[in-house]
């Protein structure tokens, strides 16, 4: 713990000191402005206008002339990639319709900040609204999903200095899910920015997480080596073959269909507090989260399997990857415990349009700390950091957006199993490396250890964009290619040995802050198919 402390003490040192800075130059008062200078009398009078000028107007006795007005100079909005071809675009806002510089409330902390383009701010909508669906969902790592999510979103008014500025102003959503494969993901979570058109941003959310066919392969750079398990002399390099084999009965009578299964139950409450500081370009967040989480083996049940004639049958499980790992001291965190997180983070964001950017930068570092303090079972931390960079090559002629992240992330301390999988970023955190949100074609989970890399890389082109019946969509053709790997200590971090992952994506976007994705990838060990919500980062 006292390690943990020491790294972890810079970056929260740092954080307090600009948050001093930003809160000590938010507290000065809006002063009007500066008088003019007195008006110098010993200069000669004007000289008379020309020949033919035209003549001032003359006014009552005693009615001053009007003053001249003065332009108020209007944020020049960024380029944004021009959409499909075809359609009537609404024109851009009037000047009016930027934030002035008189409006204290909002003028502090925006001046860096970038406006949407006009033809997306023309489209963007007023007041409230609702987009959700049903949920059909398919993933390789769990199977079939039935369930719903309904998101509500409050943009404002278009009159408020913030709707050109934020993707919204509030957002809530609610989702029920279940897959064939026993998993469920609860949640209610909401989004609240500039909240009281104050610079803070709040995010808060309940989750009730349960899965009972949790991936475990093990921990460390070991996970890098081919598939294999006790049951057979043999290495596997294709996941569809290394689970027909462990599906066998053995000749003991035995099963190791379950080798690197086991079940996940975790209840969870999360929420945090972000301020913009220097005109919105940088954000600090302060935010804590509580779970208890439930760890049950397969050893000795009995499971599904397959006779020597490929029938289907039921065995009792041989010892698993994680009892055998856990008795064996290799892996801690095997028992029931309450697992408790505080985050502290920093950010620099230029993007355009946060769910759907298509140029900046977004860059964050993110500190996680656990420990008896805060009533967990274990003392851990972990130190993430993860730019992301957007850009469009040829904004004039079609929006095609280079979308490119890198993370590495680095632990340290007792880190429970169920927890070292996870990667921590100011926007929500992530599971890997494998799976849709990290490696895509690999299982889930299926490469983790203390020390992690990876980087993601994609070209999202949209090739059509339609409004119909009140609702704006938009369609991606999205190639990527994914790599990573672990390591066990970061000395050992390297180029070499990296997994990789490639394939393409169909994504909708609807009414510009709902992503609609469908996600194929393919690996050395096999492929992947993702339906859910979101581009990958």
């Amino acid at each position: 713990m006292r390690h943990a402390l020491a790294l972890l003490a810079p970056l929260a040192g740092a954080l307090v000191m600009v948050l001093a800075i930003a809160t000590r130059a938010s507290a000065q008062p809006n002063l009007p402005p500066p008088p003019p200078p007195p008006m110098d009398t010993t200069s000669p009078p004007p000289a008379p206008p020309p020949t033919g000028a035209p003549q001032p107007t003359q006014l009552p006795a005693g009615r001053a002339p009007a003053p001249t007005p003065t332009p108020t100079p209007t944020p020049k909005p960024r380029a944004r990639p021009a959409g499909a071809p075809g359609g009537s675009i609404a024109p851009p806002l009037s000047d009016g319709d930027a934030p002035s510089d008189s409006d204290s409330s909002t003028s502090g902390f925006l001046t860096t900040k970038t406006r949407l383009e006009p033809r997306e701010l023309a489209l963007k909508r007023e007041g409230g609204y609702f987009t959700g669906l049903p949920l059909l969902n398919y993933d390789s790592n769990t199977g079939v999903g039935i369930g719903a999510r309904a998101y509500y979103f409050w943009d404002g008014s278009r009159a408020d200095p913030l709707f050109a500025y934020t993707p919204y102003l509030h957002r809530a959503f609610a989702q029920a899910f279940a897959t064939t494969t026993g998993r469920q993901y609860h949640l209610l979570d909401y989004d609240g920015v500039y909240v009281g058109h104050s610079p803070f941003r709040v995010r808060a959310g309940l989750v009730f997480e349960r899965d009972t066919n949790a991936y475990y392969f093990g921990r460390g750079a070991s996970t890098l080596a081919p598939l294999s398990f006790p049951g057979s002399g043999d290495t596997y390099a294709r996941l569809s073959e290394y689970e027909d084999a462990t599906s066998r009965v053995q000749g003991d009578g035995t099963t190791y269909a379950r080798y690197n299964r086991y079940i996940l139950t975790r209840p969870l409450a999360r929420a945090s507090l972000e301020r913009d500081l220097f005109g919105g370009a940088v954000r600090v967040l302060g935010g804590a989260s509580v779970s208890y989480v439930t760890i049950r083996d397969y050893t000795g049940i009995d499971v599904a399997a397959a006779d020597a004639s490929g029938a289907s049958t039921r065995a009792p499980e041989a010892l698993t990857k994680l009892r055998d790992d856990c008795n064996a001291g290799r892996v801690i965190g095997c028992t029931d415990q309450w697992n408790n997180v505080v985050k502290v983070a920093i950010a620099y964001d230029t993007r355009d349009y946060e769910p759907d950017p298509t140029s900046g930068i977004f860059a964050d570092l993110t500190a996680e700390l656990s420990g008896a303090v805060i009533g967990s079972k274990h003392d851990y931390g972990r130190v993430t950091a993860a730019p992301r960079f957007f850009f469009s090559p040829m904004p004039k002629l079609a929006r095609v957006v280079i979308a490119v992240r890198g993370v590495y992330s680095v632990q340290f301390g007792d880190v429970p199993f169920f927890d070292m999988s996870n990667f921590a970023f100011t926007d929500g955190d992530q599971t890997g490396l494998g799976g849709l949100r990290t490696i895509r074609g690999y299982r889930q989970d299926r490469f983790v250890g203390k020390i992690a890399a990876f980087t993601n890389f994609e070209i999202r082109w949209t090739f059509a964009d339609v409004t119909t019946h009140g609702q704006r969509l938009q369609f991606m053709a999205v190639p990527f290619l994914d790599m990573g790997r672990v390591f066990d200590d970061v000395r050992d971090t390297t180029l070499a040995g990296w997994k990789r992952g490639q394939g393409g994506a169909l994504r909708m976007g609807w009414n510009q802050a709902t992503i609609i994705s469908v996600d194929y990838g393919v690996s050395s060990e096999g492929s992947g198919l993702y339906v859910n919500f979101g581009h990958q980062f």
